[in-house]
């Protein structure tokens, strides 16, 4: 996991913690994307995380502007090597882009919406968690 933070064409709002995280999403609206994927839970792949929305890898060409529930938990060490886990976090995010990757998989950029206050704070404590773990390890 990399904390990093992006400059020049690549700045964004948040910054990005890479992650290797696995996320379950449900197309909500539109009803037209729902059809193309089922109404059924999507296992992906989450490729970084921001306090404002992630990016995950899915086998469905989803448009931008679809909403999603995404479901995912945190988990994190402390230095004890004690191991606890925030979650499932359920959490409706928006489509903002989707590019091709690789030939069979798709990058979604989503956008947090209609967040919950815990689940933000959450997600500010273990990007923070992540970021002092590696200035001590780095």
């Amino acid at each position: 996991m990399a904390y990093r933070s992006y400059s020049g064409s690549d700045r964004r709002r948040f910054q990005r913690l890479d992650v290797d995280i696995t996320v379950f999403y449900r197309v909500d609206l539109p009803l037209s994307a729902r059809i193309l994927v089922g109404n059924q839970d999507v296992e992906a792949a989450m490729l970084n995380l921001s306090s404002g929305g992630i990016a995950l890898i899915s086998r469905y060409n989803i448009p931008s502007g679809t909403t999603l529930l995404l479901k995912f938990t945190l988990a994190s060490m402390n230095k004890g090597g004690e191991v606890s886990l925030y979650g499932p976090m359920e959490i409706k995010g928006e489509v903002r882009s989707s590019v091709k990757w690789e030939q069979v998989s798709y990058r979604l950029g989503i956008s947090f919406i209609d967040m919950e206050d815990k689940d933000k704070i959450e997600i500010a404590r273990f990007m923070q968690m992540a970021m002092t773990r590696r200035k001590v390890f780095y």
